[in-house]
This record gives structure tokens, sequence and C-alpha cells, in this order.
């Protein structure tokens, strides 16, 4: 995979109903003509399974999460080579489209992946260290793990498993050629260990190709919220910051009483999360 630099631009749904796998079940195979009439504008791609295990790293005080900034090493069933992410803080604006700028690249040689952490780190603002030896370092999903272990002293601070299904979403009137493809419609099954429990947490992600898609995209989202007829709701949070929700809510002893029998995350959870956002 081809590095890269640039802007997030992306929609994030929480499904928040009874029976969350049942919903997106269904748009795994689902037409657009579940929209109505707005669907008539664009087509979906085949759906595309991928599961994926992903940690995230911060100094131990927690610096770059206090700046908005993620960390992320991934592993993903469809490639070999472990995917490293920095993201820097998110600004949305009042439809809900979320923009990020992120960095993202595979990585090959970790000595050298850890100097362009550090240089974009430095770049957003962040100081890092200019050397640090860790004696031992954390057993990770790969020799990158360690090496930012190693150089930075960062260390683990959240992990997480993932299924995923993705499927393009393409203007109706074009082929599946670049010039039709608007962006990624992903159904994402997420699993936090959360003490002697496991939260499941369930989410549409809309993702714009560029500006430019993400004009057209803007209509795609409102048809599909409106289809779901409440199960789905804007979701500021990402998955980091979410995954620090649930360990606050387990530490408290609050987080049984959000969860079913499945561990899924009941929609009482994310009414609890809109109180406190409401609260700040």
């Amino acid at each position: 995979m081809n590095a890269r630099r640039g802007t997030e631009i992306e929609w994030k749904l929480a499904v928040v109903a009874e029976d969350p796998a049942r919903l997106l079940q269904s748009w795994r195979d689902a037409s657009t003509s579940l929209l109505g009439e707005a669907g008539r504008a664009f087509r979906l791609g085949e759906p595309m399974e991928r599961s994926q295990c992903d940690l995230y790293l911060d100094s131990s005080d927690r610096r770059l999460s206090a700046a908005g900034v993620a960390l992320r090493i991934r592993k993903a069933s469809h490639s070999d080579t472990p995917l490293v992410t920095l993201k820097a803080a998110a600004e949305s604006d009042a439809q809900g489209c979320v923009r990020r700028p992120e960095v993202e690249f595979a990585s090959k040689d970790p000595a050298a992946d850890v100097n362009r952490v550090r240089r974009t780190l430095s770049a957003w603002g962040i100081d890092v260290p200019s050397s640090f030896s860790a004696d031992e370092p954390e057993a990770g999903p790969s020799a990158i793990v360690d090496e930012l272990v190693r150089q930075l002293g960062y260390v683990r601070i959240q992990e997480r498993t993932t299924a995923r299904v993705v499927r393009s979403i393409h203007t109706s009137t074009a082929e599946s050629s670049p010039g039709g493809t608007l962006g990624e419609l992903v159904l994402d099954t997420v699993r936090f260990p959360a003490g002697d429990r496991v939260a499941v947490h369930r989410e549409i992600e809309i993702e714009a190709e560029d500006q430019a898609a993400a004009e057209l995209l803007g209509d795609f989202v409102a048809a599909l919220c409106e289809s779901a007829r409440g199960e789905l709701v804007p979701f500021a949070r990402n998955k980091l910051r979410l995954g620090f929700d649930i360990e606050e809510a387990a530490r408290k002893g609050e987080l049984a009483r959000h969860l079913d029998e499945q561990g899924n995350l009941l929609p009482s959870f994310y009414k609890e999360l809109g109180r406190q956002h409401r609260a700040t």
C-alpha cells in the first residue's frame, strides 16, 4: 500500500438498536433502493469482508490523546504488512461530517518508520523524545511497535478487534471507475475488552474520496439516517475515545447495565454519552 497524507473526510453513525447486528446485516447486501428516491443517485459495490486488530500507543501521560492525536498500528487480514496511521485533532460541521488530517503508511523499515512518526508529530506541535531506550519493550504485533516503545518510550493504551464489511459507493450513472467512485460504506463490529467483559459497538462510516465527493455524499448520509428510523445517530466520538469511555464505565462498575447477554452496547449507553457531552 502506498503512503497516504491528506485529510480524512467521513461521517460516523452509531447503531443504537435493540438488535444492532440486524441493521448492519441489512446493509451488507442491500441495494440503495432502501434509501427511497435519494438512492437513485447512488449504487453500491459488492461487499468485502475484512478483520483487523488495532493497537494504539501513547506516552505514559497520554500526551497524544490530550492533543486529540492518535497513533495506531493495524494488522489486517488482507495484508501481511502492518499499517501505521497518525491522525490529528478532528473538526466536525453541523451536518456531522468529520475532517481530520491523516498520515498513513505501510511499515517496512521500523527504525526509519519511527523517524517518520517523530517528524509528523513534531509538525503537529507534539513534543517527542529525541532518544529513549526501554529495557524491555512491550510485546506487540510487529517490529514497529517494539521500535516505537524503544525509541519513544510509548506504551500500549488500547487494543481492539474489528470485523469490517466495506462497500464502495458510486454515482448511479457511472461504471466502476475512479471518476465515478465517491467513497466507501463501512460496516464495523468492534470488540472492546473491558475488565472481564467484551463490549461490542457497531457503527457505519461513510468515507469520502475527496471534498467534491463529500458534497454529494451528504445526501446519501441523510437518506441512510432517515431509512434507519432512529436506529442510526451521528456519532462524534472516534473509536479511541469510545474505548476510553467504555474503560471508564467498567472502572465505575456501570458498564454491565449497558450490555445485553451477548455484550452488545445497548441504546442506553449512547444516550448516557450524549448527556455527558451536553454537560461539558
